[in-house]
């Protein structure tokens, strides 16, 4: 396969600035935090009030009726399975639902940190450093097939995954910053310096068990207090709070380098 030239790629491109990728991005990281905790309120809701079944049954009714092939006994069960899942939900802890919330959360910043390298790359690509030496595996019908913000994405993500640091997912990204955006590595320095990047760390080493190792404690997780190697993971509500608080606070210092800021 052939190596893509990623200096050939690097040409401005003229953007709107009410399209700017990193407003989507920054407000993708907000929703999903709100939607977590609109969530859990909902269940717990359906979960304490059994008077809800009634209501739950009669909504699911009306909407079985706009529903080919629904069944009576379908619509007339739906409530109560409704019921179990919310209690069955709160019985557990919420494990399932503070998991895919932190999950969702460290995917949303990644894709905050790709969003301001792909800004930055189209509309100022003289100030996108450090792509000397950096080459992507391509086949040349996808390079035919991809337009130039596919291309850009793609020496994001290039940029993202061999970043490398001993010290955490926050050094990682601040080693991005300092080497591919160094013009806005002041602001981000600044902006940055109220991070508590011991609970980022830590998300994003819970956020890697989660996906990768069943959903138990493995070796570098295991170095922090409170977790024990080979031990299933729980996420209590403190806990979550704490990952959330640090993965807002890196976002915003992000969006403070946005290329809006031009």
């Amino acid at each position: 396969m052939p190596f893509i030239s990623i200096e050939s790629t690097m040409t401005s491109m003229k953007t709107n600035p009410e399209q700017l990728l990193s407003w989507t991005a920054i407000e993708d990281l907000r929703f999903i935090r709100y939607t977590h905790s609109t969530l859990r309120m909902a269940i717990q809701l359906v979960a304490s009030n059994p008077d809800l079944a009634a209501l739950l049954e009669a909504q699911l009714k009306l909407n079985a009726g706009f529903v080919q092939n629904a069944t009576k006994a379908s619509s007339s069960n739906a409530a109560d399975r409704a019921i179990e899942v919310a209690r069955n939900l709160v019985e557990s802890d919420f494990q399932v639902l503070r998991r895919s919330g932190l999950i969702g959360l460290c995917a949303s910043l990644e894709h905050l940190v790709k969003c301001i390298i792909v800004e930055w790359s189209e509309l100022a690509p003289q100030k996108v450093h450090g792509l000397e030496h950096l080459k992507i595996s391509l086949q040349a019908s996808d390079f035919l097939e991809a337009d130039q913000r596919d291309r850009f994405f793609l020496i994001a993500d290039k940029i993202y995954q061999e970043a490398q640091s001993s010290r955490g997912h926050a050094d990682k990204i601040r080693n991005i910053m300092r080497t591919n955006l160094p013009d806005q590595y002041d602001i981000f320095k600044s902006e940055a310096s109220a991070i508590n990047e011991l609970d980022l760390n830590e998300a994003f080493l819970v956020r890697n068990c989660l996906v990768h190792h069943g959903a138990k404690v493995n070796r570098p997780l295991a170095k922090l207090d409170g977790f024990e190697l080979g031990a299933p993971i729980t996420i209590t509500a403190k806990s979550l709070g704490r990952y959330f608080e640090a993965i807002d606070q890196m976002g915003s210092s992000l969006f403070s380098c946005a290329a809006s800021y031009l």
